[in-house]
């Protein structure tokens, strides 16, 4: 019997999704389960608010934190949406370029509880001020 996991994503409340053990040769995207909450991720809000066409946000480009433990080996692509893993520095310089807040998502360490394991997801608007 095949050992369930379960996953939740933080965004603007919680879904969950389960992942299953891949196969040895399976490619890597789909076996890392950072890759598989983000896609859900992005494609769930696609779904939900990409139809708004809302000028704060283009769901079809993404902004993520880059986090050198977790989001270096992700791909740039998910979909329709292309991603781009951005460092604290580089946020700053697009946010002084642009004057404009930057939605950026956030990806946070796995933890376990009990038989859960919960992978979160954080959704900030970013800006800097001297």
């Amino acid at each position: 019997m095949a050992k369930q996991i379960s996953s939740l994503i933080l965004l603007f409340g919680l879904c969950a999704f389960t992942a299953f053990p891949q196969a040895k040769d399976a490619p890597s995207t789909e076996s890392n389960l950072y890759a598989r909450t983000l896609s859900a991720c992005l494609a769930k809000e696609l779904e939900d608010y990409g139809k708004l066409g809302t000028i704060r946000v283009d769901y079809e480009n993404r902004v993520v934190e880059r986090n050198i433990h977790l989001t270096d080996k992700l791909p740039t692509q998910f979909g329709k949406v292309k991603v781009e893993y951005l460092d604290s520095e580089t946020l700053r310089e697009r946010y002084q370029k642009s004057r404009k807040e930057i939605q950026v998502l956030s990806l946070r360490p796995m933890k376990n509880e009990g038989a859960t394991l919960i992978i979160s997801i954080g959704n900030y608007c970013f800006s800097y001020t001297n």
